[in-house]
């Protein structure tokens, strides 16, 4: 299991934080051409999700999408299995 990553607090109504973790080095802001890791999405709530096997590609896309509450929906949620960290 890699280490949790340095969250990244971002603008959102349902999300407050998001990081990226990958077995190698633990956070890596810039994931190597094909590379997967796991997702930490911090809702508001409180609660942490833990999505698996997500794409390097994906992780730009998702930082600096206009609404991230919209790009989870559409492009994260039922696509990864997921736990719940805490």
């Amino acid at each position: 299991m890699p280490l949790a990553p340095e969250m990244i607090q971002v603008r959102s109504s349902n999300i407050r934080e998001i990081g990226l973790a990958f077995f190698t080095s633990g956070v890596d802001p810039d994931p190597p051409a094909g590379a997967a890791g796991h997702l930490y999405v911090k809702f508001k709530s409180g609660k942490t999700y833990v999505f698996n096997n997500f794409p390097g590609t994906l992780w730009a896309d998702f930082r600096n999408a206009a609404s991230k509450g919209t790009y989870f929906r559409r492009q994260i949620r039922g696509k990864f299995a997921y736990s719940m960290k805490y």
